[in-house]
């Protein structure tokens, strides 16, 4: 046998291993019934209320949730149509306009389902393992932790911190994602075609192009819509210090040739897939300048230490945000306690960082919107207590110390009267 005869058949055997584990897979996670089972439903639900239960539409379908639960269930059944349509608002995240759609909560707990027992099991077991977003264990953390090993890790290598970082940002990515691309993806995974459609139906929801914010099954494909890629730079082009994070990209290269030939490549798969790459924000960064990741500032040092500290905009957004807050808290529109905890958010999030003096000169600015002028108004309150206080002493003292005299002269003339007598 040839060593091309071997390569064939090591290629067979590893399509015919996948093949059937793509079928044990699907036999577990890739059947309808799965989604539309009563108790999963009741879970979905269960996990949809987190931090929403305050909502009226949420309230209501608690108080009878086993009856709409059921007709839901009753309706999946049937085949009937579930989907509810849109409440769409717009958002200002980090100075950025984003539109959302939120589903409506009948739906929403459908979608959770769907993801859950299907979408998350099936579709993110074949992402690679620096695929950071929307996946149980992994996150913006989990990110930024992996970044700062790759840069100690490439700094044992090299010994240096001479390289060149590449970030990779799309343009637009949930509203140009194309809806052939991802009915590719799903028949790649799943092998029933009553769940692709199904699936389809929360796709074709937002129109002929896109997806929209607010559904979750936008999250879980906008996680995989790009995984070829992903396996692309991994597996082929073997680029090692590669982190991927929905639509941001990190890459590390030791010279600047192989960042340019990296990015040629991708740019072609990314074409393919019809992603569209926002070439102002994608850009090659030397190392030793240090680069912005995820909202963090990056530097290796020379001696290979690696500084992770926020960047300046989302100091910046801070600070104006407590200055909003004053203001609304002065209307009364908002209590302090919510401020109060706005802010333990925020420093809980900084400590995830080398943050000391940034959180310390926040420190500082709250205390002069919030704890100065509410301290100073108590003092100078409970000044004007004190003083009223001490007058209403002095006065009582006056007012015994002559009660005391006018006594004591009463018992001065009773004594002389009876020493006359």
């Amino acid at each position: 046998m040839t060593s091309e005869e071997r390569r064939t058949a090591r290629r067979i055997r590893r399509e015919e291993k996948r093949r059937k584990k793509k079928e044990a897979v699907n036999e577990k996670y890739g059947k309808l019934e799965n989604v539309f089972d009563y108790g999963n439903l009741l879970e979905a639900f269960d996990k949809s209320k987190k931090g929403v239960r305050w909502k009226c539409s949420v309230q209501r379908y608690e108080a009878s949730l086993l009856r709409k639960t059921y007709d839901t269930h009753m309706k999946l059944l049937k085949g009937e149509d579930i989907r509810r349509g849109f409440h769409r608002f717009t958002l200002m995240e980090r100075g950025k306009l984003r539109e959302i759609s939120s589903v409506h909560i009948s739906e929403r707990v459908v979608q959770r389902s769907l993801c859950d027992n299907a979408l998350v099991p099936v579709l993110t077991r074949t992402c690679i393992s620096d695929n950071m977003a929307c996946i149980k264990g992994k996150g913006t953390h989990a990110a930024i932790k992996r970044v700062a090993y790759f840069l100690r890790e490439y700094y044992r290598k090299t010994g240096s911190n001479e390289g060149y970082v590449v970030l990779v940002d799309f343009s637009n990515f949930f509203g140009n994602m194309k809806h052939w691309h991802i009915r590719k993806i799903l028949e790649d995974h799943f092998t029933d075609k009553d769940m692709i459609e199904f699936i389809m139906l929360f796709v074709d929801a937002f129109g002929e192009v896109g997806r929209g914010l607010g559904s979750q099954v936008s999250q879980i494909i906008g996680t995989v819509y790009a995984s070829k890629a992903d396996h692309y730079a991994k597996e082929v082009l073997r680029i090692h210090e590669y982190i991927k994070y929905m639509d941001d990209t990190w890459l590390l290269f030791k010279t600047k040739e192989d960042a340019h030939r990296a990015i040629k490549a991708l740019f072609e798969i990314y074409e393919r897939m019809g992603i569209t790459v926002n070439k102002k924000k994608t850009r090659i960064v030397a190392l030793r300048r240090g680069f912005t990741f995820l909202k963090t500032k990056f530097t290796l040092s020379d001696t290979g230490k690696v500084i992770m500290r926020p960047c300046r905009k989302s100091i910046t957004l801070e600070r104006r945000k407590l200055k909003k807050l004053k203001k609304k808290l002065d209307e009364g529109t908002i209590t302090f306690e919510e401020v109060r905890q706005q802010y333990q958010s925020w420093k809980g999030y900084m400590k995830h960082k080398q943050s000391w003096r940034t959180v310390q000169n926040m420190n500082q600015l709250f205390n002069e919107l919030f704890i100065d002028s509410w301290k100073g108004k108590e003092e100078k309150k409970h000044e004007d207590q004190i003083q009223g206080q001490q007058q209403r002493i002095r006065r009582i003292r006056q007012e015994n110390r002559t009660e005391y005299v006018a006594c004591a002269d009463r018992n001065k003339s009773k004594r002389s009267e009876h020493g006359r007598n």
